[in-house]
């Protein structure tokens, strides 16, 4: 395996161009957790991998809750299977708390204050309701907890580390807080050891080839509990040596098709940002957003647009009355059949959507 195999292996699992799955849930649970800072492009990362749902049809079932957005893992926004939120939260939370502890001290968020907030959560939230942010900041205030700014973002944060709350439906473009008990009430509760094999084995699974740094800046967690996760989900992984850097990935890997092969040589992306593809992986000398590509350790973090292992600019959605306009800002000159590529991955855009699309060019496109 070489660093481009590498590449399109990594597509394949991320299911871009194979094998692609038809159910939120099911998607998000595979890939373990998929970052969601960015509600609305990251609906679309998830289409990329289940072509069949669209806009729509995902905002649904968020509503029911199909699929729960929480902070997690780094930490940061994510989706996350209602079955899993308890376990990787309780995996994982202990990390975020420890880093978070000077701002905790720095906002006065002590012991009682934090236990005496958890209860107007449960209080304000039971029996089904879903209360925004300025809502619950409110129910705060009327507890004698001066909640506002950082102080409630830090107390709406670590009472979703501790899976206490997580995302209800959307009120028109507001979202909502929920008790987990309520929205997932068949969340699971692993044991340390289960949930550490089983977040190894699908973060591997749908990321690799990745390395054991990849992991740990995916989850948050130290390199010795990834190194504990390798060996606690024993023969289900397995790993090779690539230019002196080792990689892990799932022992079973299917073949890749010639299909799949060619969507990766020919295919336009317009990746969203933050999507797994792009942050899924720590800097290193092996990553997909690495040194190798102009741009693209910058790039990483925002929307990108790709084609095979190579970075061609990023992008920008603007949306008008009954159009999307697709706003491109190449690297370098784009031959004429990355412009076609582009033209048509716009295209799906707009059916995603619901829109018609068009593609504008914009800054001075480099010699390749």
């Amino acid at each position: 395996m070489n660093r481009k195999e590498i590449d399109l292996r990594r597509m394949v699992q991320q299911r871009l161009i194979q094998d692609p799955l038809d159910d939120p849930k099911e998607l998000v649970a595979y890939m373990g957790a998929v970052q969601a800072q960015e509600y609305y492009e990251t609906k679309w990362g998830l289409h990329l991998r289940m072509p069949s749902w669209g806009d729509q049809a995902l905002e649904e079932a968020f509503a029911q809750g199909r699929i729960l957005r929480t902070h997690a893992m780094r930490p940061t926004w994510h989706f996350l299977a209602p079955e899993d939120i308890r376990w990787v939260q309780r995996l994982t939370g202990h990390r975020v708390h420890r880093g978070s502890g000077h701002m905790y001290r720095r906002l006065e968020l002590d012991e009682p204050v934090l236990q005496r907030s958890g209860e107007v959560f449960v209080q304000s939230l039971e029996g089904g309701r879903c209360l925004t942010r300025t809502e619950l900041g409110q129910a705060l205030g009327e507890a004698g907890i001066q909640a506002s700014g950082m102080r409630l973002a830090y107390i709406l944060m670590y009472w979703e580390l501790e899976a206490l709350i997580c995302s209800g439906p959307r009120r028109g473009k507001q979202f909502t807080y929920a008790l987990v008990a309520e929205r997932a009430p068949q969340a699971l509760d692993l044991e340390r050891e289960e949930a550490l094999a089983e977040f190894t084995r699908r973060y591997f699974r749908s990321h690799g080839p990745a390395t054991e740094h990849d992991f740990s800046w995916w989850s948050g967690l130290t390199l010795g509990e990834v190194r504990e996760g390798l060996a606690l989900a024993g023969d289900a992984l397995t790993a090779e040596v690539i230019d002196g850097t080792r990689y892990w990935f799932a022992a079973d890997l299917v073949p890749v098709s010639p299909q799949a092969v060619e969507a990766f040589e020919r295919r336009v992306f317009l990746l969203p940002t933050l999507d797994e593809l792009l942050v899924g992986y720590g800097l290193h000398a092996g990553s997909r957003m690495g040194s190798r590509d102009l741009g693209g350790d910058e790039l990483r973090f925002f929307a990108t647009v790709t084609r095979g292992e190579r970075i061609l600019g990023s992008w920008r959605r603007l949306l008008r009355r009954d159009v999307v306009e697709v706003e491109v800002a190449p690297l370098h000159e784009l031959s004429a059949e990355e412009r076609q590529g582009l033209e048509e991955e716009a295209q799906r855009f707009g059916e995603f959507l619901g829109l018609r699309a068009v593609v504008r060019l914009v800054g001075k496109e480099r010699p390749s």
